[in-house]
């Protein structure tokens, strides 16, 4: 049901007149309006019909409404607790802060302070946020934390000890300077005492940065995770494999290796297999990822390693960078990954050529991958696209959905487009997405449609230029549509939607004005829109928006 907003253009309130703001007798008469306002569940879905700016408006009219909209602001807002605290002369003073709005908080880097802070005294602001808002933290259910010092994680310890049992998601960034020789480096780490069991974290994000001395953060990282039975969302970045055994409920694990194999001693292969092991009953989904190019490929032949594969009984979604960390023998097939669905493959780098091949080579032809998404990055005119198109054809003969997300940058060839889409042809397809990143040129918009059209399947293609793109480019570009438009228009039939998106550029609005109509009196599904905002040639909403 469509509830009307009880704010006008102007912000002010409807419902009451600007005489009744914020006074309780008004509530008092007898109009089925008053009544209505004056249940909870009917005032919190009309509250929930604001955006963030409105319902903070509301917030003033009076107690009841102040309650349920900054439940709703709780909810819907990051609340970041640094700026709460300031300096008035020469004490600390925290600004009140009501403990619905304390759902989800964000401790962030030094520079998000208020500007009286001066940086010296920045930890023990964060220090301080554990002690002196230890109440309200009983209500917060998501935390995002950047660890810089280990005085300020040894309080968020604390904190899960004494106050945040209710935490849901935790988000913590390891910063490169946490763990680097200090005054303080003499501080021992408060978890080398177990944590009581939180049993309502379900979801951890841990992101370790480029630290010389990582194990003391994969010590936190495990601290975490066996903390937390009922844990059902991992994501972690670390150059160990964490224990998952107690992680009996976990459906999804994405997980990057931080440190890249540089010899075959280097791979822990048994590592990975073990962390899998553990979770072979319950995990859906998993992505697992490498160092972007900085891959070096091992001859795994050297590898003498025994493996107890695990039967991955659960899992429907595979996502993998491949690298020689995670190139198992025999296990990419339908006897360990026997309700398998999805694949997902990413080339990224020149370096990951020959490891996309040595990675196709492991599967052995599985009939259950019903949709495959393959993302082509700059570099990948470089590492053999046909071939490795032809690779994933032969493994995967039974895809019906398919998804190709390519960089068609400036220097892309257009032979390079059609030797890279020609093998998937041979599949049976009944749903494709295209997705075109940074095209400067019409030409490579034509030989794609000229290509996809060959596919079998319902098309939905989106083209992304430059976010920033130059006047002179644009110019060029608007030419190159005056020369292409009919190719683009008799090359698309057959699609369900084509989208070209610019910019906010003022060339690019005109060129939106002068060509936007054509396309639209010729009947091609072929639309074009200015900025691309959030809908990038890597973001998975759109794909959904477009099948």
């Amino acid at each position: 049901m469509d509830l009307p907003s009880p704010f006008s253009q102007k912000g002010n309130i409807s419902l009451l007149s600007c005489s009744q703001i914020g006074d309780e007798s008004a509530m008092e008469n007898t109009s089925w309006t008053s009544i209505a306002l004056r249940n909870p569940l009917i005032l919190d879905q009309i509250l929930a019909q604001l955006d963030i700016t409105e319902l903070k408006k509301a917030r003033l009219v009076c107690r009841s409404w102040r309650e349920i909209g900054g439940s709703l602001l709780g909810k819907r807002t990051m609340l970041c607790i640094s700026k709460l605290f300031y300096y008035d002369g020469c004490k600390l003073c925290v600004t009140p802060v009501a403990s619905n709005l304390m759902r989800r908080i964000t401790i962030p880097t030094h520079h998000k302070f208020d500007d009286s802070i001066p940086t010296r005294k920045k930890p023990n602001v964060i220090i301080k946020v554990f002690k002196d808002l230890a109440h309200q933290l009983q209500f917060t259910r998501e935390i995002i934390f950047h660890v810089h010092q280990r005085k300020s994680e040894n309080a968020f310890i604390t904190g899960l000890r004494r106050n945040l049992k209710n935490i849901q998601h935790i988000s913590l960034q390891v910063g490169w300077d946490r763990y680097k020789p200090s005054p303080s480096s003499g501080v021992s780490p408060a978890y080398t005492k177990n944590l009581a069991v939180l049993t309502k974290l379900t979801s951890i994000n841990f992101v370790l940065g480029e630290i010389i001395d990582t194990y003391p953060a994969h010590s936190l990282l495990q601290f975490l995770i066996d903390s937390a039975p009922n844990l059902k969302y991992l994501k972690g970045r670390s150059w160990l494999y964490p224990s998952l055994e107690r992680c009996k409920n976990l459906k999804m694990l994405h997980f990057q290796n931080t440190v890249p194999s540089t010899s075959p001693t280097d791979v822990n292969l048994i590592g990975a297999i073990k962390m899998l092991g553990h979770v072979k009953d319950s995990l859906i989904e998993m992505v697992l990822l490498c160092p972007n190019g900085r891959d070096t490929v091992v001859d795994m032949s050297q590898l003498n390693q025994s493996l107890d594969l695990p039967v991955m009984s659960k899992l429907t979604s595979l996502s993998i960078r491949p690298a020689a960390e995670f190139m198992f023998h025999d296990f990419f097939n339908e006897d360990y990954l026997p309700v398998l669905t999805t694949v997902l493959l990413q080339v990224k780098h020149t370096s990951d050529r020959l490891n996309v091949s040595a990675y196709l080579n492991l599967w052995k032809g599985h009939r259950g991958i019903k949709y495959f998404r393959l993302e082509l990055e700059e570099e990948w005119q470089n590492v053999g696209a046909n071939v490795i198109g032809r690779k994933i054809v032969r493994v995967f003969p039974s895809v019906t959905k398919f998804d190709l997300r390519a960089w068609l940058g400036e220097d892309i060839v257009i032979q390079a487009i059609e030797q890279m889409m020609t093998p998937y042809q041979k599949w049976e397809l009944e749903d494709v997405s295209v997705t075109g990143d940074h095209v400067t040129k019409s030409s490579v918009l034509v030989a794609v449609l000229k290509n996809v059209v060959r596919w079998k399947g319902a098309y939905s293609i989106f083209f992304a230029s430059a976010k920033h793109v130059h006047f002179e480019d644009t110019l060029v570009q608007q030419r190159e549509f005056s020369l292409h438009i009919h190719e683009l228009i008799s090359n698309s039939e057959g699609c369900t939607g084509v989208k070209i998106c610019g910019g906010y550029n003022r060339s690019v609005q005109e060129m939106l004005q002068l060509l936007g109509p054509i396309f639209e009196g010729s009947g091609t599904p072929i639309r074009m829109y200015g900025e691309c905002g959030s809908h990038t040639g890597r973001t998975p909403c759109l794909l959904k928006s477009l099948l």
